[in-house]
């Protein structure tokens, strides 16, 4: 007999509407027969769920934001194309529906004015929700091995990319979504402020980005290190 694993709460989201806060949460399992999105009060009980019909085995939901009401997510696999699809789900009336399929991995989006922004392995990308277009961002030469974008308080999105740049081995960008201009801020040596940036940009509270690298650094362990936006000034903070 099929042992079926159930891998509950992959990616889950808290929302506040007024007074009101729920969790969205997606599970499925390796037998991909019970594929859910569930909405659940903060004491864990289910106020309700759906299947999640992905248009192939194998959805994997990786991901999930929320904009203007809607939950928007990713998935890894299926999709026409077989490398995913962005969903978008309404907790309202409970209903799932394919926005756009993927032609490759997409790690996050982010929601801007009406789009979703993503990074591809190659490119940026955004997608109007209303159409389901998608027009992808074209990034500066090299660059390819996009992670990690993020939207600053400032407005602009940031992000690191695992290949390209002046020395070959990575960038920290910013998107402007207002202009559409791709910016490098700091080109990664491997030097002693490391390289292959794969991990979560996340922003303080006063308005520095703090980030890690695997590779690198003064003692060849990786870094910690800080960009500020109000300067760009990028520094090292810790080798490893």
């Amino acid at each position: 007999m099929k042992k079926a694993i159930l891998i509950c709460l992959l990616v889950s989201l808290l929302r506040i509407t007024g007074e009101a806060q729920d969790y969205i949460s997606i599970s499925f399992s390796d037998d991909n027969e019970t594929n859910k999105i569930s909405q659940l009060d903060l004491s864990g009980n289910v106020l309700q769920e759906t299947e999640f019909p992905i248009l192939n085995p194998g959805a994997y939901p990786f991901s999930i934001v929320e904009n203007n009401g809607s939950i928007y997510g990713i998935c890894t696999d299926g999709g026409s194309f077989g490398e995913g699809a962005i969903f978008e789900y309404d907790p309202g009336d409970n209903t799932y529906s394919v926005v756009s399929d993927l032609t490759q991995f997409v790690d996050v989006i982010v929601p801007v004015d009406g789009t979703l922004i993503g990074a591809q392995q190659n490119s940026l990308f955004t997608l109007d929700i209303n159409s389901g277009v998608l027009t992808n961002i074209q990034m500066p030469t090299g660059v390819a091995g996009l992670y990690n974008l993020m939207r600053a308080s400032n407005g602009l999105l940031y992000g690191t990319s695992e290949e390209g740049g002046s020395n070959g081995n990575g960038v920290l960008y910013s998107y402007d979504p207002s202009s559409g201009q791709v910016t490098v801020e700091h080109n990664f040596t491997s030097g002693t402020d490391g390289d292959f940036s794969a991990s979560n940009l996340i922003e303080g509270d006063n308005g520095i980005l703090y980030g890690t690298n695997q590779f690198g650094g003064s003692g060849f362990g990786g870094t910690l290190f800080s960009f500020n936006t109000s300067n760009n000034s990028f520094n090292v903070l810790q080798s490893f």
